[in-house]
């Protein structure tokens, strides 16, 4: 897992769905367009 930080936020994310650039704060899900 991966901590992203966006805007100041943090949120932990899935390395595969990071490097697809999917990754969301709102889950952070790779099923998202």
């Amino acid at each position: 897992a991966v901590q992203n930080t966006e805007a100041g936020v943090s949120w932990i994310c899935d390395q595969t769905c990071l490097m697809q650039g999917k990754c969301y704060r709102s889950g952070c899900t790779c099923d998202r367009p």
